[in-house]
């Protein structure tokens, strides 16, 4: 039998509801809708990939972003409950991204590389190792240094937001998987 593999949203799952986690992870049943704020989020995430992928490639900035702009809404439809989370809001989105950080220095070495990696810690006197997985929105190259770039999405700006990137969280694991 293959040993699990953690991912943080596996971890953060399961801190918040075993009985969620037993549901979704060990049974593999799944919500029959997605969550609009999900869908939205996941159809940006998209956005900004083909956004960085064909600058990759050397397509010129405009360009990139009318790629992003049609994966964007080939991959989200406007709901009727909910007037934030538009194809129009996220187009604007995208374009402000472009805009605000259309000089920033750094290129981009890989976009969405997942990994596996061993992590191992001591119980009770006894060495042991669980295997941490996840995907990395991209590597980046700033001047030299190799630096983890990660993408989150939200509604609204508040200390909830930032609770992801506190000591211990999914950042520092990306960092560690990516040395």
């Amino acid at each position: 039998m293959s040993e699990r593999q953690w991912s943080f949203s596996t971890i953060s799952l399961f801190q918040q509801c075993k009985r969620k986690y037993y549901y979704k992870k060990v049974l593999g049943l799944t919500p029959l809708t997605i969550a609009p704020a999900l869908a939205f989020g996941k159809a940006l995430h998209e956005g900004f990939e083909t956004f960085y992928f064909f600058l990759g490639r050397g397509e010129e900035r405009h360009v990139a972003l009318d790629k992003a702009l049609r994966i964007f809404r080939e991959n989200y439809e406007d709901r009727q409950e909910d007037d934030k989370r538009t194809i129009e809001n996220g187009e604007k989105l995208l374009r402000s991204y472009e805009e605000v950080y259309r000089n920033e220095s750094f290129k981009t070495i890989s976009l969405e590389t997942a990994f596996v990696v061993p992590l191992e810690y001591e119980l009770d006197g006894v060495k042991k190792s669980i295997l941490l997985c996840g995907v990395l929105d991209a590597l980046v190259d700033w001047n030299g240094p190799l630096y983890v770039l990660e993408r989150k999405t939200t509604a609204a700006m508040n200390v909830n937001f930032f609770k992801p990137y506190e000591m211990g969280s999914q950042i520092d694991g990306y960092i560690i998987a990516a040395e």
